[in-house]
């Protein structure tokens, strides 16, 4: 691979802007990474989960999604936004994935997902590896 063709790969900022606009009705923030202050109330937090794997024609890797709610005042979590944010991304990423730019999405069948609270924020956090493929243009 050429390094340089490295540059002109933005599969995170991509799968952004794929998620962006399906979020804004479920008042759900999309960020690179996690964003270090004035939280919102819920977001989704995407990076690289690993490096990419070079074949030739096309470049393959995982990406993470983290989707941070925010805990119910009693400390549980807030099943019905968790429940719509995942909605939203079956309705993007679809059950045999998306094609969006030279990008190829699909949810990730080895290594799904996990879960976890965050106490000291506030938060649950649902992690899911979305698989991808990058076609060289």
């Amino acid at each position: 691979m050429v390094l340089t063709a490295l540059n002109s790969i933005t599969v995170c900022e991509d799968f952004k802007s794929l998620l962006e606009e399906k979020l804004q009705g479920v008042k759900t923030k999309v960020y690179l990474n996690y964003p270090e202050t004035n939280l919102p109330e819920n977001f989704v937090a995407i990076s690289s989960n690993g490096g990419m794997v070079d074949r030739g024609d096309c470049a393959e890797g995982v990406l993470l999604i983290d989707i941070c709610v925010k805990l119910l005042k009693d400390k549980n979590i807030n099943n019905v936004k968790l429940t719509r944010i995942l909605e939203v991304l079956d309705e993007v990423i679809g059950e045999n994935g998306i094609r969006y730019k030279n990008y190829f999405f699909v949810a990730d069948n080895e290594y799904n997902f996990a879960f976890d609270m965050d106490y000291s924020l506030g938060y649950s956090v649902k992690s899911i590896n979305i698989f991808f493929r990058v076609e060289r243009k």
